[in-house]
């Protein structure tokens, strides 16, 4: 059994610490796991992608088509993903835009969403679409989009582990202070795909 899982997102949304936590879940339930951390100029709002690879897998990396899940923090940078999204693939993607400053300084305008994620629907299996941020916003904490992504994740049951582990991880990372924000976002992401 194998499961590839993409992340995509944007600097200081989580995408990170999304992938580690469910690396970290995976270890204790002795899955196999590989954690692939692409991340470009993530302190500056810049493209950020992780990979997680559960169970037997041969590559490091997703192949073009290959993604089982792709988990868009952010449409401009799920779009992105596109070329990873295969016929069997199941799509999470956040709705809130975060508008690249390079773009808004140079004049452009964000594309419609629906124009981004459209797109990446015809191509996919399934997609489930939230608002992350507005979900985050609701836990307490705007920021708190990567705990809001995982509980949609766990809601979707594909995990080779009990997906109620994803939750236990975030209560044990030592950010006390966020720590009841990021468990009160990441029922709401569930909640959101339930």
């Amino acid at each position: 059994m194998s499961l590839r899982i993409h992340f995509a997102g944007v600097g200081g949304q989580g995408t990170q610490t999304a992938s580690r936590v469910l690396g970290e879940a995976a270890i204790r339930s002795d899955v196999p796991v590989r954690v692939a951390a692409l991340h470009g100029m993530a302190q500056r709002g810049g493209a950020v992608t992780n990979q997680v690879l559960l169970g037997d897998v041969r590559s490091p990396v997703i192949e073009p088509g290959e993604a089982d899940v792709l988990v868009g923090f952010e449409p401009m940078e799920t779009a992105r993903s596109s070329p990873l999204v295969g016929p069997d693939t199941i799509v999470i993607a956040s709705t809130s835009r975060i508008v690249p400053y390079v773009l808004t300084s140079m004049g452009g305008t964000y594309p419609d969403v629906e124009s981004l994620l459209g797109p990446v629907e015809k191509l996919a299996a399934r997609t489930h679409r939230l608002d992350a941020a507005a979900l985050a916003a609701q836990a307490g904490n705007v920021k708190a989009v990567g705990p809001v992504m995982l509980g949609a994740l766990a809601a979707l049951d594909l995990l080779p582990f009990d997906s109620a582990l994803l939750r236990t991880v975030l209560e044990d990372l030592p950010d006390e202070a966020r720590r009841a924000v990021n468990v009160a976002a990441f029922d709401l992401g569930t909640t959101a795909i339930e």
